[in-house]
């Protein structure tokens, strides 16, 4: 199970690559590759978690980040009257979104935590450079004339 949540989570961190090629259409939204994996990965993390270790771990910025997503929540609650409809729908997609990577943040904090080896370490750090290749070779393959490979 281990070693599918890291295949997992290499995979959400190099989503954010592939999500600027496509993106899937649904009830007038685009959700982006990493809108579908990380629920997965947050089912099966959260089976893991429940089958051989039931601490959570939060880590020591948690606080700060609980704050700062309930005044976000609160903001769209108070302005849920002000504007219309759609725009709320749309504004409420955002926060879930944002909910999801706060999810992610947490999930991949107590990965590490647990690991004794350091192979959730070099995921983590691997499919972040990875996907940061990954986008600035897009960047300039779409865009030539604002790099200097033209």
């Amino acid at each position: 199970m281990e070693k599918f949540l890291l295949i997992l989570l290499s995979l959400i961190l190099l989503s954010p690559a592939s999500g600027e090629l496509w993106r899937l259409p649904v009830f007038g939204f685009e959700l982006l590759p990493s809108d579908i994996l990380i629920p997965v990965f947050f089912g099966l993390w959260a089976l893991d978690k429940w089958k051989n270790d039931r601490v959570l771990r939060f880590g020591k910025i948690s606080k700060a980040i609980l704050f700062f997503l309930f005044v976000m929540l609160l903001g769209t609650f108070l302005n849920f009257y002000r504007f219309p409809l759609k725009e709320m729908i749309v504004a409420g997609s955002y926060l879930a979104r944002f909910v999801t990577y706060i999810l992610l943040t947490f999930m991949i904090f107590d990965l590490l935590e647990r690991d004794k080896t350091g192979r959730t370490l070099k995921v983590v750090l691997g499919g972040m450079i990875g996907s940061m290749i990954l986008i600035v070779t897009f960047f300039m393959i779409r865009f030539p004339k604002k790099t200097m490979i033209a």
